[in-house]
């Protein structure tokens, strides 16, 4: 072979690798036929790690990267070294040619040209599989990432109008939250990686997973197999992961469907609706599991406005207070006031159902806990003001506010803006279902019940942690919650219930009310009972300012009871 044809093959070589850049064209027939039209035998890469801090002793690893399978020696090859002085590692790439043929010098160049542009080549492909792998793999639990998954789902599922024969499932981890905090951040990588491994194995062949982020993941999987999955996705056991406690290993998922869609609807649609379904689920219904609907994403529309609009809300004093009285059964005079939230949109007056859920999830309720204490004094100086000796007004604070160390402070100076004395200001709190949390009731009410604030345990019986916090929680009143009232006449344990709640709280010298009486026989049977004070539509519904006012400057309600 003359030195410029020779020369031509070696070039086809280069142009061929330069237009590729991937591992898999050097086990391609093309590459393996311009190997041997240059005349050469086999071609052995070569990486060398010297010894080095981490390496304790020399590391070298070779790749036969083609061979024609005939003979070749040592005689003749080429070697071209090269040193990676960012990695510390030796590179060698070698060439063998045919033994029955001896290159020129100007071969030899070539030869070493092409050897120079191997290891070019090699570093450049491996980059590429590198960041390849980046753009096609989750970095933590190295699931098929969202890019790749949707259009290997549009090109196998929605393209051959496949769609409706898949549920797509939008899963969000329970409490995530709760082993970051409790763990630490280490320990919530290793749940959420041991997750991905056990709903990876939930999946077939023909089935989906990825994770968009987070403690987020999305399943495509067979629609007949749906009810299997939901019903795994509703208890997972992790394996035991070192330094996590035997009783935290069982997490449950919240979960939203997209389900019986057009024949070619793409992926990106189908997320959408699931993760739509998934966030009403988790934040407006509270349910685990919910399909998407028009209705849903009505749902979701709404959440989105209240959220967006929240700020001009506020401003707007859209948000007002109406008061419920709290009746004395036996005289009939009103003895206190509950604040209720509701939302002026125009001419509807909106109920909390229908907004505060949404802004608890987005952590907006302290906000409008503070908002809402202010119209409370606001109103409370407009009746000082008009002569009119006011009952204590009670207003929630909700959860989220107690993890503030400056509450206390800031309901101190929105009282004190409005020069109202403390004793018209009662805080409720509710019970808390988590015993963790029951150190921030304590502090807060010890600090309230120091500046002249009452404090009142809303909805009591109905958390977990009741006992421990009357030992705890030094609560000047405790309101028993509506779903003990509507059962107290016909049902003998909630009779017995109530009966030792009155008695309990009396022994611990607090205030008793019951909160949802409806009829004349609840408010008599209370009454027999020892509790005196009532609250519910047996008197009145929540009414605005403009309402009660003429309620208090007559003092008590017609009805009462002997």
């Amino acid at each position: 072979m003359q030195s410029s044809e020779f020369n031509e093959k070696i070039l086809s070589l280069i142009v061929e690798l330069r237009e590729s850049y991937d591992f898999n064209y050097l086990s391609s027939p093309e590459f393996s036929n311009l190997c041997e039209l240059a005349d050469i035998e086999r071609i052995v890469y070569t990486v060398t790690i010297p010894v080095n801090k981490i390496h304790r002793k020399e590391e070298i690893h070779s790749d036969v990267l083609f061979s024609s399978g005939k003979d070749f020696d040592e005689d003749h090859s080429l070697t071209t070294t090269f040193r990676n002085q960012t990695m510390n590692t030796i590179i060698h790439t070698k060439l063998y040619w045919n033994t029955k043929t001896e290159p020129d010098q100007e071969k030899l160049n070539a030869y070493n040209a092409f050897g120079s542009f191997l290891y070019m080549f090699l570093s450049r492909a491996r980059m590429n599989s590198v960041m390849l792998n980046v753009i096609n793999k989750d970095f933590l639990t190295n699931l098929p990432s969202m890019d790749f998954i949707e259009k290997k789902y549009d090109r196998e599922i929605s393209s051959f109008g496949k769609t409706n024969e898949y549920a797509v499932i939008f899963v969000n981890i329970q409490n995530m939250k709760f082993y970051n905090k409790m763990y630490g951040s280490h320990m919530g990588d290793a749940v959420i990686k041991a997750f991905a491994g056990i709903i990876q194995n939930l999946c077939n062949e023909d089935e989906f997973i990825t994770r968009p982020g987070g403690d987020n993941f999305v399943l495509a999987i067979r629609k007949e197999r749906l009810d299997f999955i939901i019903e795994k996705l509703e208890n997972i056991e992790l394996p035991l992961i070192e330094g996590m406690q035997e009783k935290h290993r069982n997490i449950s998922t919240w979960r939203g469907i997209s389900l019986d869609v057009p024949p070619k609807l793409p992926f990106g649609t189908r997320i959408y609706q699931a993760s739509v379904a998934l966030n009403i689920a988790k934040n407006t219904f509270h349910q685990k599991v919910i399909i998407f609907t028009e209705e849903i994403e009505r749902a979701s529309n709404w959440a989105k406005q209240i959220i967006a609009n929240f700020s001009n809300t506020l401003r707007n004093q859209e948000y007002i207070p109406f008061y419920q009285p709290k009746v004395h059964i036996q005289t009939g005079n009103i003895v206190g006031l509950e604040s209720l939230v509701r939302w002026k949109k125009g001419n509807e007056i909106l109920p909390p159902s229908a907004f505060v859920s949404i802004l608890e999830s987005y952590d907006l309720v302290p906000m409008l806990d503070l908002y809402m204490l202010d119209k409370i004094c606001h109103d409370l100086r407009n009746w000082i003001d008009a002569g009119i000796k006011p009952p204590r007004v009670s207003c929630n604070l909700s959860r989220k506010n107690l993890y503030d160390k400056n509450i206390v402070k800031k309901v101190l100076d929105i009282i004190n803006k409005y020069n109202i004395p403390v004793s018209y200001i009662e805080i409720e709190i509710l019970e808390t279902t988590n015993i963790n949390e029951t150190e921030l009731p304590i502090s807060m009410t010890k600090e309230l019940k120091s500046q002249g604030i009452r404090v009142s345990m809303d909805d009591f019986g109905t958390g977990y942690s009741s006992l421990s916090l009357l030992k705890d929680v030094n609560a000047d009143i405790a309101k028993i919650d509506k779903t003990f009232v509507d059962d107290c006449i016909n049902d003998k344990r909630t009779f017995i219930l109530i009966k030792n709640m009155i008695q309990l709280a009396k022994e611990l010298n607090m205030e008793i009310i019951a909160e949802g009486v409806e009829t004349p026989e609840q408010a008599k049977f209370l009454m027999n009972m020892g509790c005196y004070n009532a609250q519910g539509y047996l008197y009145s519904k929540p009414i605005p300012y403009e309402a009660i006012t003429p309620c208090l400057k007559e003092g008590k309600y017609k009805l009462k009871l002997n």
